[in-house]
């Protein structure tokens, strides 16, 4: 077995330290152990009382707030102005984890064909009306995307912005049938996301960090 480290913090950086809250200033993080079969030879420390793993937690707060692996921290209203100009850093694995080469590239072969068929549907109008008709009347977040969508489409097409760009994220876990090998592994999707993509810029940080 091979145990992962995700690492969260309240380590922040802050302009002006006078004018934010103490809570907000006091950096700690917590390693929270997830475990899993291992795909290949790599270990790493196991044991998060390990004071390697200790050391590498800190280096890793620091890492991440100086080359902008960063979010703006979640407070409460009481702390809402004092949390201007904040950051925290994003929650982030200690050490990275082993994926199968085969299943990243079959991520990668099925991608181009869940754009496409995620562009004709936004562009569908019989087809959203059908299925979202129902949830929108129990769903605020939701009808506020459709009425959006009804405003661009009831415009004269000479009038829309005439660009058009998806911005998709899709989730996989791996899947192992019971009593098969780790190598019997594939990928399934869990999610398709096209509002919650703001952390796609941390991608390749997050790649540079780990190496």
């Amino acid at each position: 077995m091979l145990t992962l480290f995700h690492l969260h913090s309240t380590a922040s950086i802050y302009p002006y330290l006078s004018t934010h809250s103490p809570s907000l200033l006091q950096p700690h993080y917590h390693l929270i152990p997830l475990s899993m079969a291992s795909l290949n030879t790599v270990t790493y420390p196991s044991d998060p009382a390990d004071p390697r793993v200790r050391t590498l937690g800190e280096l890793a707060v620091d890492y991440a707030l100086s080359h902008g692996l960063v979010m703006k921290p979640a407070v409460d209203g009481a702390q809402l102005s004092n949390a201007a100009g904040l950051a925290v850093h994003a929650p982030l694995a200690l050490f990275p984890s082993p994926f199968p080469r085969a299943g990243f590239e079959r991520a990668l072969t099925i991608q181009p064909h869940l754009n496409r068929l995620f562009d004709r549907i936004a562009a569908d109008d019989e087809f959203l009306e059908t299925h979202l008709s129902s949830l929108i009347k129990a769903d605020e977040f939701t009808r506020r995307l459709y009425d959006l969508y009804r405003v661009d489409r009831e415009t004269p097409r000479n009038q829309r912005q005439t660009a058009v760009m998806g911005f998709h994220r899709s989730d996989y876990l791996l899947h192992a049938p019971d009593g098969q090998l780790s190598t019997a592994q594939t990928i399934q999707q869990v999610e398709f996301n096209t509002v919650s993509v703001s952390f796609a810029s941390l991608g390749q940080v997050t790649t540079d960090f780990h190496r």
